[in-house]
């Protein structure tokens, strides 16, 4: 259920981030209709607008769904919409709408993953990436098979994935998924060329996807178990002699030529600001990218709480990422910098002005480790991560 009082914080939030995509101020508006609430922004008199850009968006006072409608009074609208709203509203959502609204009305959807299901009559279902507070809705055949697979395989947050929600809705809705066409995106910040590109789906999502007749065989990633059984050490005592067999045969090693490259996307990276942050180096981020720049462990492998996937330190897709790092560090009261990547793009690592390690993806945010040494190590043996709560808390393990 939403009040008139979140529907008005909802609309400030979505006007704050459109004063800053146009230009020019946004006053929001909220009209209270009989079954929900209509949202739409004052604009200056000499604003110009697109097409569609002047559409009302009503927020359902039960259901927290979003419908948007062409421009009407008031009553005109309140009529239309009590006369469309099972069509407007539609069917069941796996992921809680209400939740997502109380939570993007101050905090972008970046980084995440949209999932697309075309069902062989032509039905279009969408849906993203579940973060924030709230309890999924799976339907019976999907929380079966996320139940039937050990706590080590399973990806961190995979549950929360569109592709699984997605398919949820579907057979919810039809009761079946043969003939579907299936299609994944990336979401990401304007200007960030990853955004609108294919994206993989993690491990998890894929043993689902398959079993489900989603996916083939030939779609599964991850497909080889990679575990180094030996190794040189560099560094002895400083990380678990299996950690550093990984890190050390994917270049961890002092190298001049690292530091150099690592200095230079520091730069870029500070130089590429974002509508409303920027990012700025701290002595935990200059010190990761000076020694670990580059390194990509590719373990990939049951771990010991759940799934291990390669990483990516210092590449990967660092930049674009400043105002999400942004609005996480608000959240959690400190400065953030992006550290790298993990498996296909699928997560965005980050670390704090404190050296803690954070990793943002389509699920929610999650901590990693209390350094950078214990996050490799919880990366490369699958410790549990705590998930990132709205108000910037988490549970310690």
């Amino acid at each position: 259920m939403i009040t008139l009082a979140e529907a008005r914080e909802i609309a400030t939030g979505w006007a704050h981030r459109q004063t800053v995509r146009r230009g020019y101020p946004c006053t929001p508006q909220v009209d209270e209709l009989a079954l929900g609430y209509a949202v739409w922004m004052r604009l200056p008199p000499e604003a110009r607008t697109g097409p569609g850009e002047d559409v009302i968006t009503v927020i359902d006072r039960e259901t927290g769904r979003l419908s948007h409608w062409p421009p009407a009074p008031s009553e005109e609208l309140d009529q239309r919409y009590t006369a469309r709203r099972d069509v407007a509203v539609g069917s069941h959502q796996t992921a809680d709408p209400v939740a997502e609204l109380r939570r993007e009305a101050y905090r972008r959807v970046s980084p995440s993953v949209a999932a697309h299901l075309t069902t062989a009559d032509g039905r279009l279902f969408r849906a993203r990436g579940a973060k924030g507070d709230q309890e999924l809705r799976h339907h019976p055949l999907v929380a079966e098979r996320l139940a039937a697979i050990a706590p080590g395989e399973l990806v961190r947050g995979a549950e929360r994935h569109a592709e699984l929600l997605v398919v949820s809705d579907v057979l919810y809705e039809t009761g079946g998924l043969s003939g579907g066409q299936f299609e994944t995106f990336h979401i990401r910040e304007s200007g960030d060329p990853r955004g609108g590109e294919p994206a993989t789906p993690c491990f998890t999502c894929c043993d689902v996807l398959v079993g489900l007749g989603v996916l083939g065989e030939d779609d599964r990633t991850y497909r080889k178990i990679r575990r180094r059984t030996e190794g040189t050490d560099p560094q002895p005592g400083r990380f678990p002699p299996d950690v550093a067999w990984e890190l050390a045969a994917e270049g961890w090693e002092p190298s001049p030529v690292r530091e150099r490259r690592a200095s230079a996307v520091l730069r870029a990276i500070e130089e590429n600001k974002g509508a409303e942050y920027g990012l700025s180096r701290f002595p935990a981020a200059e010190a990761a990218f000076l020694e670990f720049y580059d390194v990509a462990p590719n373990r990939n492998c049951p771990g010991a709480a759940q799934r291990v996937r390669w990483f990516q330190l210092g590449t990967g897709s660092p930049r674009h990422l400043a105002d999400p790092l942004g609005e996480f560090g608000r959240a959690v009261g400190a400065r953030m910098f992006p550290l790298g990547t993990e498996g296909y793009e699928e997560a965005v690592l980050a670390i704090d002005e404190r050296g803690r390690v954070f990793s943002l993806d389509q699920g929610g945010e999650w901590f990693i480790g209390e350094t950078l040494d214990e996050a490799i190590v919880a990366l490369l043996t699958g410790l549990p991560a705590a998930r990132i709560r709205d108000d910037g808390t988490w549970s310690q393990r």
